[in-house]
């Protein structure tokens, strides 16, 4: 039941990061919002459905977050560059849905400075042993934005759940990253 809880939280936190996109695509007047509808749509479907489910495929997963990220890119344009490294047949791994979109989401929601033009991260996506190994490294905005905080402490609660003490999630700072 906490698991399932803590799934349901997703929705909203994604709904949020997703509609600000939107919002300011419109607000410019671009061209790109009805592209970005359309990403969003597939988004939500994934969400919705996919996302309710035990296990996923990572490819699966992984085009969930290459959508996600071009998403907010349409939102950053050239202010924002991302390199990802992703593993050779993804399709023949599982994973819980939705585990690996946090960190992605705090990257555009902490990482990245609407008024420069020098953000930059980048996710790496392997499998090494019989461990994931998911690694996301974003420049450090120079004034960190402030929310709830929910994403992380989410996550390693769902990680908890799910893998009792077999996981390990560690986050730090170094330098300006």
């Amino acid at each position: 039941a906490e698991l399932e809880t803590l799934q349901q939280q997703i929705n909203p936190h994604f709904l949020f990061n997703a509609f600000n996109a939107l919002y300011a695509l419109c607000l410019e007047g671009r061209g790109a919002s009805a592209g970005a509808v359309l990403k969003l749509s597939d988004l939500l479907r994934y969400t919705v459905y996919d996302g309710q489910n035990e296990w996923a495929g990572l490819d699966d997963e992984i085009s969930y977050l290459r959508n996600y990220i071009d998403l907010q890119l349409l939102r950053f344009g050239q202010r924002c560059r991302v390199s990802c490294k992703w593993p050779e047949e993804p399709s023949r791994y599982v994973i819980p849905p939705l585990l690996l979109i946090m960190l992605v989401e705090n990257v555009f929601k902490h990482g990245i400075d609407k008024t420069k033009d020098n953000n930059e991260f980048e996710i790496s996506l392997k499998k090494q042993d019989d461990k994931l190994v998911y690694i996301v490294v974003n420049k450090m905005c120079d004034e960190l934005k402030s929310g709830s905080g929910i994403g992380l402490s989410n996550l390693q609660k769902r990680l908890t759940l799910l893998y009792g003490k077999n996981y390990i999630l560690h986050t730090k700072q170094k330098g300006n990253y």
